[in-house]
């Protein structure tokens, strides 16, 4: 979602609120945000939100679904996987694009890509050269299975930049 955020909209705001955040504030926070008339919004993990949450977080998001301006946030809703709660499995349903994605291991084909996008996302001092991944490195990332998917290579690529920033 933050990839093709940056890519179609970059200038707008881009905001993910994580299901384990869930309470009041992160409701209201959701609230302003989808009220938004650009940007992306990103739910995550929303299958790990608290039971009755889910039918909450669909009365926040109802309002905008129905709205007659044509210029809106993109609501973006993740679930990791396993059975759903009805009240979540409901918010799921609402949303009117699902898109599957596969395992990385079933991908790696897009490993290199999000290593850029990893290595892109990292501050860079002034005067600094950004960091790179050497051919050789990029060969062992593709080989590995990836159980934690995107959010394990992402943070073996910030591991290895805290070690080393080449």
């Amino acid at each position: 979602a933050r990839a093709a955020h940056e890519a179609y909209a970059p200038a707008t705001p881009l905001e993910v609120f994580a299901a384990e955040d869930f309470g009041p504030q992160w409701l209201a926070d959701v609230a302003r945000a989808a009220a938004d008339p650009e940007g992306t919004l990103v739910l995550a993990d929303v299958d790990r939100l608290p039971a009755g949450a889910g039918r909450r977080l669909t009365d926040v998001l109802e309002p905008r679904r129905w709205c007659e301006e044509t210029e809106r946030a993109w609501v973006v809703v993740t679930v990791t996987s396993g059975p759903l709660a009805d009240d979540v499995a409901d918010l799921v349903e609402r949303v009117p694009f699902t898109v599957e994605v596969p395992p990385l291991r079933h991908h790696v084909e897009d490993v290199p890509d999000l290593v850029r996008h990893a290595l892109a996302a990292v501050a860079v001092r002034p005067g600094q050269e950004r960091p790179t991944m050497s051919p050789e490195a990029m060969r062992v990332l593709a080989r590995c299975r990836w159980p934690g998917n995107t959010a394990q290579l992402r943070q073996v690529v910030e591991r290895v930049l805290a070690r080393r920033r080449t």
